[in-house]
């Protein structure tokens, strides 16, 4: 999921491309990257068919618990920072 650096070491992002923490509520996503080295966080990922591609609905920020709450497919998921941190989204119009 992370972005290969050009020959001067630079790394463009697309500048529609935000965290899914940053996202607003009652909106579609499209899931473009995900930005973590961790197993576990792989593995939460496959088992929640969280990946590039897929699309979400964003149902809740819950700003003072730092958590955000998706709807993927017909699941609902309720991810903290740490996750939502890293996962990155562009708006589906």
């Amino acid at each position: 999921g992370d972005p290969i650096p050009d020959k001067k070491g630079m790394v463009s992002l697309a500048k529609d491309n935000i965290v899914l923490s940053l996202a607003d509520p009652g909106k579609k996503y499209v899931i473009c990257r995900l930005s973590g080295s961790d197993e576990d966080f792989f593995d939460f990922c496959q088992e929640n068919d969280i990946s590039i591609g897929s699309f979400i609905f964003v149902k809740k920020q819950y700003k003072n618990n730092r958590m955000t709450e998706i709807e993927i497919g017909n699941t609902k998921l309720l991810l903290n920072a740490g996750l939502a941190d890293i996962i990155f989204v562009r708006g589906i119009k």
